[in-house]
C-alpha cells in the first residue's frame, strides 16, 4: 500500500521535492514556468487552492502570487510534495509587516492566547513573509490583514466575533478581514459569521456552498460528542 494521501486544506502552504516537474498535470506557460522556478530555488512554499470539478484525491492545485496581483496557477499531483504546513501566526510575520500593522498584530496574538483560538496569516501579507524583502512589495496601503481563526468551539467563536467587531476602529492599522474555520474544515467569513444571515457562504478544498447558519453551531457539538 503506497502512503496516505496529506490532508490538504485552503491556505496551507506546500514546499514541493526538487522533481516536481515530474508531477505536472497541466503544462505551464514560459513566463510563468521561469517565475515558478525562480520563486521555488529560494526554497519557497506555494498556497493550497481550491480544487476543480472532476479533480480527485491525489489532485493538487497551488498558487504563487507576484506583486502587481499576477497569480500562477499550478496543477500536480500530490506526490510533489516534500512539506506542508499551516499559515504562519501573527508573531511569525510581526518582522515583515508595517510599523503601523504590528500593534494591531500584537494585539491578535495576545487574544488567540486568551481565548485559546489559534490563527494562522494568509494574504499579502503572508506572502510578504515567505518572498522577504528582496523579492518585490506585496503590501501596500490598500492591505487588509487577512487571518484565518481555528476555535475549538461555538462558545469561542461567538467570543471571537464579539472581540473582532468591538475592535474595529479601535487600533492603528489594516482592516482586519479572514475566515473562521469550522470542524469540517470549511472556511467562512468572519464578517459575514458576526452579522447572522439566515445562510452563509463556506469555502473547503472542493466547493463553494450555501449553508444554514443554524446547521454551524452543530458542527462544532458532533465533533465534542
Amino acid at each position: 500500500m503506497g502512503a496516505p494521501e496529506p490532508l490538504l486544506r485552503r491556505h496551507d502552504w506546500v514546499w514541493l521535492r526538487q522533481d516536481w516537474q515530474r508531477h505536472l498535470r497541466s503544462p505551464l506557460e514560459p513566463l510563468a514556468h521561469a517565475e515558478l522556478t525562480d520563486w521555488l530555488a529560494g526554497e519557497r512554499p506555494l498556497v493550497v487552492t481550491r480544487r476543480l470539478p472532476g479533480d480527485s484525491l491525489d489532485d493538487l492545485r497551488l498558487g504563487l502570487a507576484r506583486p502587481g496581483r499576477w497569480r500562477i496557477a499550478l496543477h500536480l499531483s500530490v506526490n510533489a510534495i516534500a512539506r506542508l504546513s499551516l499559515s504562519p501566526s501573527p508573531l511569525e510575520v510581526l518582522g515583515d509587516a508595517p510599523g503601523d500593522w504590528r500593534e494591531r498584530l500584537d494585539w491578535l496574538a495576545a487574544l488567540g492566547c486568551e481565548q485559546r483560538v489559534p490563527m494562522g496569516v494568509y494574504g499579502s501579507l503572508a506572502w510578504q513573509h515567505f518572498a522577504g524583502s528582496a523579492n518585490g512589495q506585496y503590501l501596500t496601503c490598500q492591505s487588509d490583514l487577512d487571518l484565518l481563526f481555528m476555535p475549538s468551539s461555538w462558545t469561542a467563536v461567538e467570543r471571537l466575533m464579539r472581540e473582532l467587531t468591538a475592535s474595529e476602529g479601535c487600533l492603528p492599522g489594516p482592516r482586519l478581514d479572514g475566515e473562521i474555520i469550522l470542524p469540517d474544515g470549511g472556511g467562512v467569513a468572519w464578517r459575514e459569521l458576526a452579522a447572522r444571515p439566515p445562510t452563509v457562504l463556506v469555502k473547503t478544498i472542493d466547493s463553494v456552498k450555501l449553508r444554514p447558519f443554524a446547521t454551524l453551531p452543530l458542527l462544532f457539538e458532533r465533533r465534542d460528542a
